[in-house]
């Protein structure tokens, strides 16, 4: 459930107008924008593939919702066919404000790492994308694996690191 903002007139929904009441929770409460008056949604797309430009363009350019991409760097610095180049990065960040974030440098899973793994892949991912002039301090954790070793190692390179697990972000990972 995402939390809708009390109307002015104290009832459910944007000025209580659409009748409709809405649940919230605790990370509802913190999905809502500044503007008290109008809920904030963020769309995460990982792997940066190109199927992207089938799902998301028609919306960026008719709706211009907020996305955040999480990419596997090395998939784009090797120019892996399936995923969107760094022209094409810069341009749906510049043209559509879409931010892209660390999904890892190799898309790994985490948990079958060690600390010097975790830690070069969280270092290579974060150089690329501050190279890149991108989010380099945000992850989105690859499978949403999750490990003590990974939200200590994490700290060094991020500000949040995101765990999806069943398309739906239901918290963060405290790092």
């Amino acid at each position: 459930f995402i939390q809708i903002p009390k109307g002015k007139d104290g009832t459910n929904g944007i000025d209580g107008k659409d009748g409709i009441s809405h649940k919230a929770t605790p990370i509802g409460r913190n999905l809502i924008s500044g503007n008290v008056e109008t809920p904030m949604f963020t769309f995460i797309d990982d792997d940066g593939r190109i199927e992207l430009k089938e799902k998301w363009l028609p919306i960026l350019k008719e709706k211009r919702n907020k996305l955040t991409i999480a990419l596997v760097t090395e998939w784009v610095e090797s120019k892996q066919p399936t995923v969107l180049q760094w022209e094409e990065i810069h341009e749906w960040e510049k043209k559509y404000g879409v931010e892209f974030v660390s999904h890892m440098h190799t898309h790994p899973h985490a948990v079958r790492l060690t600390d010097e793994q975790i830690d070069y892949e969280f270092k290579t991912a974060r150089d690329i994308l501050k190279r890149e002039n991108l989010t380099y301090d945000i992850i989105v954790q690859p499978f949403g694996e999750n490990t003590d070793s990974v939200r200590k190692i994490s700290r060094k390179y991020a500000r949040a690191n995101f765990g999806i697990v069943d398309e739906i972000n239901l918290s963060l990972i405290h790092i």
